[in-house]
């Protein structure tokens, strides 16, 4: 059991009451709870650090039931103690498995999430699993394959993002669900077409709207990338959004990367697009703009 308890006296606390009285009850009582294996409390009240609580308990062996007593208990003893400060209720619910919510946790929730998170890690041992509001991150998973297979096992039709980091060289896929298993291997019938790597993929409603690639080389780029909004045929409805770069030495001046938006005209407010001399060669920037003359909605 720990507390971090923070209110700088001599700098003065942010108007808000002091509540040290309140978090020693918390942890006191919350850690007599059946299911609870520790709890500890990050506590701050201060002008640096600002008004926050932080809870993080250990239930690694409770029962649905006894998380949703948990939560309700944390309701209870919290009342409006701590209006004003910024609150976050963390689960640890199996090995590397969280299970994060905000000030009033929901009793069911925590009692289905936290079997919803069990049930993904049974099935991608190993795995780093984090739960936060509607976004679900596994990292160090065996493949993205299961990793993804296991989400939509227990996720079904909700409407949530996962974004799954595998330990084998798959591709890093962050997918909006729910995500159809024919979508998915559409999807994967087209990546295993493309001559370049694939490093990351995002999905919305079962389509891809974005990809990052490595190119083999500067010369065969455009030859590359023509191939890949070939294959995808993106849309006014269905853009993509298509990064690349080509490999090159860690001490290069400038880099061979780029990025169009196929049949849409977004692009981020970065450096590299305000300033792109300082940052790519001059054949990847007149690469650019040859991509983007053809493909992008930019007029």
């Amino acid at each position: 059991m720990s507390v971090l308890a923070i209110c700088a006296a001599l700098t003065g606390c942010t108007g808000l009451p002091d509540r040290d009285q309140e978090v020693e009850r918390l942890e006191t009582e919350l850690d007599s709870m059946s299911g609870v294996d520790d709890v500890s409390t990050i506590y701050s009240n201060d002008f640096t650090a600002g008004a926050r609580l932080t809870l993080e308990l250990t239930v690694e062996t409770a029962s649905e039931d006894e998380l949703a007593n948990l939560a309700r208990r944390i309701n209870d003893l919290k009342q409006d103690h701590f209006e004003g400060y910024t609150q976050t209720t963390e689960f640890l619910v199996a090995p590397r498995t969280t299970a994060s919510f905000g000030a009033t946790p929901e009793p069911a929730q925590v009692a289905e999430r936290a079997q919803q998170l069990r049930n993904v890690r049974a099935a991608v041992p190993g795995t780093e699993i984090n739960w936060s509001r509607t976004e679900l991150a596994l990292r160090d998973s065996p493949t993205a394959t299961t990793s993804l297979a296991a989400v939509r096992s227990e996720f079904a039709d909700e409407r949530i993002q996962a974004t799954v980091i595998a330990r084998d060289d798959s591709p890093v896929w962050t997918v909006a669900f729910p995500f159809r298993l024919p979508d998915e291997k559409r999807i994967r019938d087209r990546l295993s077409g493309f001559h370049s790597e694939v490093s990351s993929v995002t999905v919305e409603d079962g389509a891809l709207t974005a990809l990052t690639v490595e190119v083999r080389s500067p010369r065969s780029a455009r030859e590359e990338l023509d191939a890949i909004i070939d294959a995808t045929q993106p849309t006014p409805e269905r853009p993509l959004m298509l990064d690349w770069h080509a490999p090159e030495p860690e001490d290069a001046p400038r880099e061979f990367s780029g990025a169009v938006h196929v049949a849409a005209c977004n692009y981020p407010n970065s450096a590299g697009e305000e300033n792109p001399r300082d940052h790519y060669t001059a054949e990847a920037i007149e690469l650019q703009r040859q991509l983007r003359a053809e493909y992008d909605t930019c007029r």
